[in-house]
């Protein structure tokens, strides 16, 4: 049972926006993606569509098969903003942590995937 309860007259709506966590099975890759659904059903179906397409399998300079495989969810929740700028997309609850433990969250610039030069 997930801890995640919905609210059936929030679905009602025409359409509401999800992120899904997909894995995705090459080195291995958490991608997270949006989904647009009216349900939480939908929205779960929709998400192992999208994890479907990101299936591949070509060869590399070295001559050798690579396969990506979707492995499935990691995770789904529904986003209740609107998409806008600063909307919350998703988050984190943590209780009883010393400042130890909540100084590792938070890195500095050239940590933050945008600015890693090995990602780029």
């Amino acid at each position: 049972m997930s801890a995640l309860m919905f609210d059936s007259e929030f679905f009602m709506l025409s359409k509401n926006w999800f992120i899904a966590d997909l894995v995705v099975e090459f080195i291995i890759h958490i991608n997270v993606v949006l989904i647009e659904a009216s349900s939480a059903e939908e929205a779960y179906a929709k998400a192992l569509e999208v994890g479907s397409t990101h299936e591949d399998a070509y060869t590399n300079p070295d001559g050798n098969l690579v396969e990506v495989k979707f492995r499935g969810l990691r995770d789904l929740n529904i986003i209740r903003d609107e998409l806008a700028h600063g909307a919350e997309l998703t988050y984190e609850h943590y209780e009883g942590l010393t400042q130890n433990q909540m100084d590792k969250f938070i890195r500095p610039k050239h940590e933050l995937a945008l600015f890693r030069i090995d990602d780029h």
